[in-house]
């Protein structure tokens, strides 16, 4: 009896193995973008870019496709009119002869119309599907998301797929967009302590670079996507859209996003233009490079929020067009109080806006002011939301440089 006990088991162990739910790669259609914009009625305009197998393979072992719109083409659009993402799977799988699948859904763009219109009806059904993936990428599009998908054609990457991974690395390195993934998205539109935001993305409309279109030396990245000057009309990935809820309320340009990301935490390096402290007409080029994660104080005592933000940084020299030598130890402490006085600006002016205009608090101040309450509920009953715009926030910025590159000291040119 002991014996059967035993080897029954790994009979039943044995009889339950195997793929019961598999599914041949000739059998399914890999979606790996989808759009959404705003349709006829209550109805939306459902965008599916999907891999072509065969051509993809052509295109990785040396041979070529044909681009959107030939024979071969690695990559194909289908635009459905559907309520819901669900019945548009449906819908699709009627005019095309696979299944459908979102295993390899890496990106999910959003109008800026459907955007401002709310996306709590997309995100549901996707969040429910089994097929989401919580880390695909979240986008807005200036524009039509369709139509960002039809002229987005990467050069350097054979899918937009790898283009979006690819995009979350090169932020690292300026700082002038965001990464936000699907599943820190939903959560933060459903969140009472934080409110979500997404990267912008854009075609350029500009096609020739005018003096008055030329931004101050100071605000490199003073741009949102679609409208920084390009000769050719490439897409763009630059600033960040801002969300109340699920509602899309306002934008930030790219150097608003350079400081969004530092106030978060996430600024690991990015590339800045100032004024030269001691020379007009001047400027000094600084690498920002985030030395710790900042540190935020909640005080809830008084009548209205007290927040205590300090923020650091240890930025390194990458050029000086003065010639004067901000490599000393006395000129460098001129330049980092220069420096801390300009991102203690701008961080303020970043979040006066936020409070003033937005009324949103997409910097998670509230999660730190939520463990000042016991309960789920009394933290409800306070309403952040209403709380956050009174706030008076006080910034400490903490600049060291310790690094000037490859140059010990700047003599001037003769």
């Amino acid at each position: 009896m002991r014996l059967l006990k035993i080897i029954a088991p790994l009979i039943l162990v044995l009889l339950m193995a195997g793929c019961w739910g598999k599914r041949e790669t000739d059998e399914i259609a890999y979606v790996l973008v989808m759009g959404f914009d705003k349709g006829p009625g209550h109805f939306s305009v459902i965008s599916f870019q999907i891999a072509n197998p065969k051509a993809i393979a052509g295109l990785s072992g040396g041979g070529g496709g044909k681009g959107v719109g030939g024979g071969d083409e690695p990559l194909f659009i289908e635009n459905i009119v559907a309520k819901l993402p669900i019945g548009a799977f449906n819908l699709l799988n009627v005019e095309r002869s696979r299944e459908i699948s979102l295993l390899h859904t890496t990106a999910f763009i959003f109008s800026e119309e459907v955007a401002r219109q709310g996306v709590a009806h997309y995100l549901n059904p996707l969040g429910r599907y089994r097929e989401t993936r919580g880390t695909a990428f979240v986008f807005v599009c200036r524009g039509k998301a369709s139509e960002f998908m039809k002229k987005n054609q990467p050069v350097l990457e054979v899918t937009p797929s790898k283009q979006y991974a690819m995009l979350a690395l090169t932020n690292k390195i300026h700082g002038l967009t965001q990464v936000t993934q699907f599943t820190d998205f939903y959560q933060g539109s459903k969140s009472v302590d934080v409110n979500p935001t997404a990267p912008l993305v854009g075609i350029s409309k500009k096609e020739e670079l005018s003096k008055s279109e030329i931004p101050p030396h100071n605000k490199l990245g003073d741009y949102l996507a679609g409208d920084m000057p390009s000769v050719e009309k490439d897409p763009q990935f630059i600033g960040t859209a801002v969300f109340r809820k699920d509602r899309m309320v306002g934008e930030l340009t790219g150097d608003e996003t350079r400081y969004f990301n530092m106030i978060i935490g996430k600024l690991n390096q990015s590339f800045l233009i100032i004024d030269d402290p001691k020379k007009k007409g001047q400027s000094v080029g600084m690498t920002l490079r985030q030395a710790r994660k900042p540190e935020v104080k909640v005080n809830l005592a008084g009548e209205r929020p007290e927040i205590e933000l300090r923020i650091y940084q240890e930025p390194e020299i990458a050029g000086v067009t003065s010639g004067i030598n901000y490599e000393s130890p006395e000129m460098k402490k001129v330049l980092e109080k220069a420096l801390a006085n300009i991102i203690r600006k701008r961080c303020e002016s970043l979040i006066t806006r936020t409070q003033e205009e937005f009324r949103s608090d997409i910097f998670g101040f509230g999660r730190k002011a939520k463990r000042k309450f016991i309960t789920l509920e009394k933290w409800k009953k306070y309403n952040w939301d209403e709380a956050f715009p009174q706030a008076r926030v006080d910034i400490i910025v903490h600049v060291k440089i310790r690094r000037t590159g490859l140059m010990l000291n700047t003599r001037p040119t003769q």
